[in-house]
């Protein structure tokens, strides 16, 4: 009679050998797999994160570009007449536009946060997405007998309405007002 070998490992006539996993192996390579599916679910749960603050920040950068360049449109070609604060505490500005009249532009007195412009008609500025919680000017040169140009700088802080996460931004720029209507009358 034949000698059949107990060790399952040599292939050498095994009449005894199970043709399976232990426990330990099982249990063992389904730790590795939950510990490889946990730091992939939490790298993707970043991954989604980090795009949806991207995306919230560019929606209030985007915003706020728009407020600041519709309001230096109008300061670059109005009148300001007699508005200094060069310590920047004004909250309002009042431009003397060559076409659509005085032009006022502020933070809303709501506390809403809103951007408003006024020019006998209200409009809010801003998107329902940000919400303004500074808005100050700082303006020089504006006196009537200075000979100088009226040089406004805009200061202003902005968040976010709604989301999981508070991103703020704040923002400054200057914008110099230069009397067109006497640009056209010397050639």
């Amino acid at each position: 009679m034949e000698q059949w070998s107990h060790d399952c490992r040599r292939m050498t006539k095994t009449r005894n050998c199970s043709a399976g996993f232990t426990l330990i192996e099982m249990v063992i390579t389904i730790l590795v797999f939950s510990i490889l599916v946990v730091t992939i679910v939490g790298i993707f749960i970043q991954a989604v994160r980090i795009e949806r603050r991207a995306v919230l920040a560019q929606q209030i950068q985007e915003n706020a570009t728009y407020v600041l360049e519709s309001m230096a449109k109008e300061i670059r070609v109005s009148e300001i007449v007699d508005q200094d604060s060069p310590n920047c505490v004004a909250t309002d500005i009042t431009l003397d536009h060559p076409i659509n009249g005085t032009i006022i532009y502020g933070l809303s007195s709501d506390g809403l946060g809103n951007i408003e412009r006024q020019d006998g008609s209200m409009t809010v500025l801003n998107s329902s997405v940000t919400q303004f919680t500074r808005f100050n000017f700082c303006v020089t040169g504006s006196g009537t007998s200075d000979n100088k140009s009226a040089k406004v700088t805009i200061l202003m802080s902005l968040k976010n309405r709604a989301g999981p996460e508070q991103l703020s931004v704040n923002l400054q720029t200057t914008v110099v007002s230069r009397d067109i209507t006497t640009e056209f009358q010397n050639p």
